[in-house]
């Protein structure tokens, strides 16, 4: 069964700053500030972490996170620059920067040193470039932080910009240009961005190339990039943020030591005074045509930041009823004729502006009715004009809110201080934890007055679609394009206002939750146990004692031979499981609102769904997805929609990553039940709503039923569960077992060749054990643990052969395996297996040089990851349910994971290396030619009667386990 990997917790203060939703404007931020004890600090009751926040003498923000609790610790620090202050002739500059500090500092010269130590305890390090801020952080295992964060802060302080990397990470960065330069996103963006002001920075190329980095006669990039490092990253601009289990005054000596050498040269953010968007930039249609089938309108209306009222939060209340799924909505209004397939709208933008998107995904019919979508837009914001801006629905927004920071759990620790580094830029540092959910005082005034930027004159009218009418190309992607005025009657017809009485704005939510409580403790449990055991039916449940939250969370799997037994029937499945969801929408959105979720989705071997959340309304939530579940009407203009969208989407997964195109390929040829997107669209091309009407009857008559149950669950709680889901769900089934999903054992080098329609090449190096053991599964992922970090360095870093470089290690139906892989812009597959090949001959001479205490270090690490603890109770659940998945009813998974790692040596690591990666044994090979590299291996390849061209010939070839 398919592993569980959906995020389950309301929009993080992360998440509402990525979106513009809460202060983005620095002169908010107090300047009278600098020091708040952990009592200033506002924050939720459930959280009993320790806080200081502080200003260091050179003027660096800092937050301290004291979790004596924590089995992780982590830094972040932001900066507050980003790619709109490139110079003009340097574009993707910051960007090119970030790479750069990665690669030494004075204190620590040895490239790579920085992330191996990392990795070795068992963490992880990233960062990123926005528009205005970037971002780096790291997580690591507790005991490690103060070493860490010595290496951290160094990127800060005295930086090597070592001349010899120079051209090396210039290919990085273009290889990461190259990697996404079909990814339709990334078109879309240069195509807004070249039809805006040219002046305004935000229009800026962010990624950067060989041509922008470019050395050139009398200027050569070094002067340049240290110029922008002196300018800009100064401690007036950087905000640091650390959580360890150290208390707040030790952690504070820590970044007292650490940062106080950051320079400050008084540099601020920078401030643009231009406007993003020209008179004739505004009031138009622009046509853009995709790589992909795919048709989604996009209404974007400029108007001045929000940042400044984050307490008050006008776009986010405008926004939650633009997006309101219930009865009368805009978006039910238009579903219900047939023109969309989702609505979305979000406000994003810089620290100076705020562009309000309300987009749609348009079905096929919809794409003639673009106009008609935009009047009837126009049409619902005149009614949140008229009878939506009223108080008693900005103090419902605030008693969710409420209800949720009251009960607000952990984010992991990477999250959560990357998130707050970024929001301490902005809020006054006592709601540095609760800005994201203050709704201070209702404005009506305030919330009309941004409804006015909602007019056609202030309208950029985004079309994406096949065969639109265009007359420019967009030279960075080679997007095509056009951007003409609207038509004067248009904006006349959209000005009018219509018949509004069809319309409605939604009524009171019925699922918040009223005062919540959390039970008592009935009997102490540390797993889940098996409290049903009937013919066809079992349930799992566990009452917390760790997170103590009004909240419980209810997997549900619905095991059938129907569910994926052929493509055909794997598609329907998927027709299934799409059908459900939407007729499931206009219900289940209040109560997503009021914090109860529900998520539906199929696996190759049943139909799941989980609903989490406050439990004390759950049971209506249920009732009703359980009746969807076994009568869903299917009404035809929405069956065609469906099938409609997931046939374009089987048909667009041809315009993805190579690397991605390569590891679905992989799937396919190994497990028997996994299909190729070529499959599943002629599986389901000529289905019609009697086969799906039968289908549906045929995956009910048999199969069984397994649940999990993990919170606020009393075991009153789990006997009414089994009662209600038993007599929904089993009764009149004929019982079966669950089918099995076989994998196909790999038994030489099999090579498996793809046909990709891009210039990069990809291969992925799957390594297959022999058996189904915990200790096999022990062995390779300690060696992947072990090999990883010299493995990125290698084959990115120092040979630069690509910016997509890793290994994996996993279990597909407890079978292990290690991968290796990389997409490249400068190899064919043939060359990057041979420099793989040679890489692993060579790490077994580092494998032996290393030293005891490095082997134990890379060991703890790798405990250290496995056991982390979670931070939220879903998550805890999300593992339990994966683990009743794979058939560890004990849930002690990890418990004999950890116990078999530690029994390992280096010699057992060695050997492993030595037998089964260095010999082939049990190798697999999925790869693409790309079309730079087809030259003499290619043609090679071509005539070579054992390589397969598709995943099906792999059938006759291999075994299964």
């Amino acid at each position: 069964m398919k592993k569980i990997h959906f995020s389950l917790k309301p929009l993080s203060v992360g998440v509402l700053l990525s979106l513009g939703l809460v202060s983005a404007c620095t002169h908010m931020q107090s300047t009278q500030v600098t020091h708040l004890t952990d009592e200033q600090i506002v924050k939720s009751p459930t959280d009993k972490r320790s806080y200081e926040y502080f200003v260091l003498d050179n003027g660096l923000k800092a937050l301290v996170i004291s979790d004596p609790e924590a089995d992780k610790a982590a830094a972040a620090l932001d900066v507050h620059v980003g790619h709109m202050a490139d110079p003009k002739d340097r574009q993707g500059l910051a960007h090119y920067l970030e790479h750069m500090l990665f690669l030494g500092t004075e204190k620590y010269p040895e490239v790579g040193e920085y992330s191996k130590f990392i990795k070795k305890h068992g963490g992880g390090n990233n960062a990123g470039t926005g528009q205005q801020h970037t971002t780096y952080f790291f997580d690591i295992k507790p005991e490690y932080l103060e070493p860490a964060l010595d290496r951290f802060s160094q990127f800060f302080v005295a930086p090597l910009f070592d001349p010899q990397y120079v051209q090396r990470e210039k290919n990085a960065v273009h290889s990461e240009y190259k990697l996404k330069i079909k990814d339709e996103p990334r078109r879309i963006r240069e195509v807004l961005k070249a039809t805006t002001n040219p002046e305004h920075p935000a229009s800026q190329f962010s990624v950067g190339n060989l041509d922008t980095l470019a050395e050139r006669e009398n200027d050569p990039i070094m002067p340049d990039l240290e110029a922008f490092y002196e300018k800009h990253y100064s401690a007036s601009r950087m905000t640091v943020t650390v959580i360890g289990k150290e208390s707040v005054a030790e952690l504070k000596k820590y970044v007292t030591s650490k940062f106080s050498a950051v320079k400050n040269n008084g540099s601020k953010a920078q401030d643009v005074k231009v406007e993003p968007y020209t008179d004739e930039q505004l009031g138009v249609r622009i046509n853009i045509t995709p790589l992909k089938d795919q048709r989604t309108l996009s209404l974007q209306f400029p108007m001045p930041s929000a940042n400044a009222h984050y307490q008050n939060k006008p776009l986010v209340f405008i926004g939650n009823l633009l997006r309101n799924e219930a009865k009368g909505s805009l978006y039910d209004t238009l579903k219900s004729k047939g023109w969309i397939e989702s609505l979305s709208a979000y406000n994003y933008g810089p620290d100076d502006t705020d562009v309000f998107y309300v987009e749609f995904g348009l079905t096929k019919a919809g794409i003639n009715h673009i106009d008609e979508i935009t009047d009837a837009t126009f049409n619902y914001v005149e009614v949140i004009k008229q009878n939506g801006v009223e108080e008693k629905r900005f103090a419902e927004s605030s008693k969710i809110a409420d209800l949720n920071f009251q009960f607000k759990e952990k984010t992991s620790a990477s999250s959560e201080v990357s998130s707050l580094a970024s929001i301490m830029q902005y809020v006054e540092p006592q709601h540095i934890l609760n800005s994201g959910y203050l709704y201070e005082n209702f404005d009506a005034e305030l919330i009309q007055n941004y409804l006015k930027y909602f007019k056609p004159q202030n309208l950029r009218q985004v079309v994406i679609a096949p065969n639109l009418k265009t007359d420019k190309v967009e030279p960075l992607y080679e997007t095509p394009y056009s951007i003409n005025p609207l038509d004067q009657k248009l904006v006349n017809a959209w000005t009018k206002i219509d018949d509004l009485s069809n319309y409605q704005l939604p009524e009171e939510n019925p699922f918040i939750a009223e005062n919540p409580k959390v039970a008592e403790i009935e009997i102490e449990q540390t797993v889940p146990q098996l409290f049903t055991d009937e013919a066809g039916f079992k349930l799992y449940y566990k009452q917390d004692a760790d997170f103590k939250l009004p909240k419980s969370d209810v997997f549900v799997t619905i095991y059938s031979e129907k569910a994926g037994d052929s493509a055909a029937n794997r598609a329907k499945m998927q027709l299934y499981t799409a059908l459900l969801n939407d007729s499931l929408e206009s219900y289940s959105y209040a109560a997503g609102q009021a914090g109860l979720r529900y998520a539906l989705w199929s696996g190759h071997s049943s139909l799941n769904y989980a609903v989490y959340g406050y439990n004390q309304k759950q049971d209506m939530l249920m009732q009703v997805l359980n009746k969807r579940i076994k009568n869903l009407k299917i009404e035809e203009e929405r069956f065609n929609v469906h099938k409609d969208r997931l046939m374009r989407s089987w048909k667009n997964s041809k315009f993805n990553r190579p690397i991605s195109q390569t590891f679905d390929a992989l799937s396919s040829a190994l497990q028997e039940r996994v299909y190729s997107p070529d499959q599943l669209a002629n599986g389901l091309k000529d289905v019609s709503i009697a086969d799906m009407q039968n289908f549906v009857k045929q995956f009910h008559q048999a199969g069984s039923v397994e649940v999990l149950a993990h919170g606020n669950v009393t075991q009153k709680d789990a006997q009414y569960l089994s009662n209600f889901l038993n007599e929904a769900l089993v009764k009149g089934k004929t019982v079966e077992p669950r089918p099995m999903n076989h994998l196909k054992k790999v038994t030489g080098e099999d090579i498996l060749q793809l046909d990709i329609d891009h210039n990069d090449s990809s291969v992925i190096l799957v390594y297959q054990a022999d058996d189904k053991s915990m200790m096999s599964n022990a062995k390779y992922r300690l060696l992947r643990q072990v090999m990883s970090a010299p493995f990125y360095k290698s084959i990115r870093t120092d040979q630069q052969l690509g910016y997509v470089v890793g290994t994996t290690a996993q279990e597909t139906e407890k079978v292990p395996s290690m991968a290796f892989y990389v997409q490249s812009p400068k190899a064919g597959p043939a060359e990057l297996v041979r420099r793989i090949d040679k890489f692993n001959a060579d790490f077994k001479e580092e494998l032996k040089a290393m030293s005891d205490s490095d082997f134990e270090s890379h060991k703890e690490g790798l405990i250290n990851s496995i056991m982390q603890k979670e931070t939220m109770m879903v998550n805890r659940s999300v593992r339990y349910s994966n683990e009743l998945a794979e058939g560890y009813t004990n849930f002690d998974k990890r418990e004999q994971l950890v116990k078999t790692i530690e029994s390992l040596n280096k010699q057992d690591m060695i050997d492993l290396l030595t037998s089964d990666i260095l010999t082939d044994k049990n190798r697999f090979i999925s790869r693409n030619f790309g079309k730079a590299h087809r030259d003499s291996d290619f043609e090679k390849s071509r005539k070579n009667a054992s390589i397969c061209d598709s995943p099906s010939c792999v059938d006759g070839k291999l075994k299964r386990f």
